[in-house]
């Protein structure tokens, strides 16, 4: 349950009425480019080059923050 060959003129066709034939080359020609560019970018996503850059590590957030002095007050029950 492909496109047939017929269909594929079908759609060439009604392109070549509906932008000209002085237009359509330029417009295929960004098609191409466009795909291109995003063939390019996918494979750079899913196969970073060897020499990128590791990302940072993360920062850790400290488990006990030292607490303030208002927080030592209440403690201890001073005011």
């Amino acid at each position: 349950m492909g496109i047939g060959m017929g269909q594929i003129i079908l759609v060439f066709l009604l392109a070549l009425l509906f932008f000209g034939a002085k237009r359509l080359p330029e417009i295929a020609r960004a098609m191409g480019k466009a795909a291109n560019e995003f063939h390019r970018a996918k494979n750079e996503v899913l196969n970073p080059p060897p020499n990128a850059a590791e990302p940072p590590p993360a920062v850790e957030a400290k488990a006990n923050p030292a607490p303030s002095g208002a927080e030592e007050k209440s403690k201890t029950g001073q005011a």
